[in-house]
């Protein structure tokens, strides 16, 4: 599994899962606030995050396609979260 920050290319993926508008998820997506799951280049899921008074992080949400939940793939994106903002401060 390779987790990262998502990509412009990845807007079709995030559309189909999300509430957000298009013009939303971009904002997110070019300050960094999503980050993608995928397998084999197969993307699987997402976690997209935001900032309490804009300095404390918090997720907003977690997301896996069926087939990939309860397998820890959750668990990897949520540890890479949170070893993104530890060296963030």
């Amino acid at each position: 599994m390779k987790l990262r920050f998502a990509k412009s290319e990845d807007m079709a993926f995030l559309l189909e899962r999300e509430h957000l508008s298009e013009e939303k998820l971009a904002q997110k997506i070019n300050q960094q606030e999503i980050m993608l799951a995928s397998i084999d280049n197969t993307s699987i899921g997402f976690l997209r995050y935001g900032f309490f008074w804009d300095s404390i992080p918090f997720m907003n949400l977690l997301w896996l396609d069926e087939p990939y939940r309860k397998q820890g793939f959750g668990t990897a994106l949520v540890q890479f979260w949170e070893k993104q903002m530890h060296e963030q401060g």
